[in-house]
């Protein structure tokens, strides 16, 4: 066995956490609320992965990174689109999502990654610019025209 094949096959798991989802059979549209099963895998090579069991096809994963983590704790999980016949729809709504995050403390991880904006403070990913997303977009704008910038804050008044 090579190296990677064992990076590929060792995990180190997390304590089980539950939390609640929306099944729905693509065949009735009967949505029915299903507590599971969920961990973190850390796999040899870093990295980290997000397990719900038992699920529509036995498990359904996603990779954890800071973008996938603020997208499900913003949006929730489609964990399966579903298929009529053959596999039911499986959801994670947002809230169920933040706090099983919140309990494994990955939420606090990934935002240690940002800095305060340097304009409002805000906490921003932007680490190059340091700008959250609004003072980014207002400023860009403002220096293409700087004068009608002046006019329309005058205006504001």
């Amino acid at each position: 066995m090579s190296l990677k094949d064992l990076e590929m096959t060792i995990e180190y798991i997390s304590d089980c956490k539950k939390l609640v989802t929306a099944r729905t059979d693509l065949s009735t549209d009967v949505e029915t609320l299903v507590t599971m099963d969920c961990e973190i895998r850390t796999k040899v090579s870093g990295e980290r992965w997000f397990y719900i069991f038992p699920g529509v096809t036995g498990y359904e994963s996603f990779e954890l990174t800071k973008e996938s983590v603020e997208d499900v704790c913003k949006i929730g999980w489609v964990a399966c689109k579903g298929t009529k016949g053959s596999w039911d729809r499986l959801v994670i709504p947002a809230e169920e999502l933040r706090q099983v995050l919140r309990q494994l403390n990955l939420i606090d991880q990934f935002r240690q990654f940002q800095v305060p904006c340097g304009l409002c403070g805000k906490p921003t990913p932007s680490i190059g610019t340091k700008r959250c997303d609004p003072c980014w977009e207002l400023e860009t704008r403002i220096k293409m025209d700087p004068i009608l910038a002046r006019k329309i804050l005058e205006g504001l008044g």
